[in-house]
């Protein structure tokens, strides 16, 4: 099994690289830091085309 980790310090701002990345390295399992995203706003749609399932939790907003 792959895992790969990412902070991506941003999703909305990183997504087309995140799917690039993904459509090259296959992991099986991406665990993704700081997507900065609500749950309602998390790219599900994007992350099914490329082949997974999202599960997210965000709080939509930058803290700390």
């Amino acid at each position: 099994m792959r895992i790969a980790t990412w902070n991506v310090n941003s999703l909305k701002a990183r997504q087309e690289k995140v799917t690039w990345w993904l459509e090259r390295a296959r992991p099986d399992v991406l665990l993704i830091q700081e997507s900065k995203l609500a749950d309602a706003a998390a790219p599900v749609a994007e992350f099914r085309a490329a082949g997974y399932d999202l599960a997210h939790h965000g709080e939509g907003q930058w803290n700390g």
